[in-house]
């Protein structure tokens, strides 16, 4: 009930969660089951969260997450509710950075057997996810494979370094079409928004997207 409750309490705006099942005290180690979570752009049913962290930071205004160990995630994108937000003034210029209440450390933070359903016809599985670092200095590791009705088998890999202003990709990388694209990217969104990317390909074949892949020969 009190994890429920803090949750509630600070999460985003319009956030609903549901546990069916906690074991452990706040003060850690936690185990959840049967997590439900969602607003109005999605909704994430999570089968076991294993979490440790170091309350007695909190008096350092400091929340420290030693551990969270997440398995079967099925995550589900909602369309755009049609009474949205209005739109801002352009000339307003990026929002700055938010301001954090806590500095947020992470240790170790692992996701695995994660489904993302990213439209009806085309979702993200076998999702894995590390993370560790501090929530304006860190950095992450992710692979995945996009299935979709019409699409080559396209497996993703990334690891990446971002802060609270901007990501770097160190790279992407795509492999589909019997070959392999590199991608290297940075994108900013304060003080301004900004993007540079380079991408490598590497004897990618576009035939293979063809119902007789001999009708198109040849690598890129």
């Amino acid at each position: 009930i009190g994890m429920k409750f803090l949750l509630n309490q600070y999460g985003p705006e319009g956030m609903t969660v549901d546990i069916a099942r906690v074991d452990g005290r706040l003060l850690g180690p936690l185990s959840l089951e049967g997590v439900r979570i969602g607003n109005r752009l999605v909704e994430v049913a999570v089968d076991r969260i294993g979490l440790d962290w170091s309350p007695r930071r909190l008096f350092s205004r400091q929340l420290h997450i030693e551990r969270v160990a997440i398995d079967g995630v099925d995550a589900r994108l909602l369309p755009p509710p049609a009474d949205g937000p209005a739109p801002t003034d352009a000339g307003e210029g990026p929002q700055p950075p938010p301001q954090m209440p806590l500095e947020i450390v992470i240790t170790e933070a692992r996701a695995t057997n994660v489904k993302l359903l990213v439209t009806e016809s085309v979702e993200l599985r076998d999702l894995r996810l590390a993370l560790r670092g501090r929530a304006d200095r860190y950095e992450l590791d992710a692979a995945t494979r996009l299935v979709g009705e019409g699409l080559p088998e396209i497996a993703l890999t990334a690891a990446a370094a971002g802060t609270l202003t901007d990501i770097s990709l160190l790279p992407l990388e795509v492999r589909a079409l019997g070959g392999v694209a590199r991608v290297h990217a940075r994108a900013t969104w304060y003080p301004a928004v900004t993007w540079t990317a380079r991408a490598a390909l590497d004897s990618l074949q576009p035939g293979l997207l063809l119902a007789d892949p001999g009708a198109l020969p040849g690598r890129v």
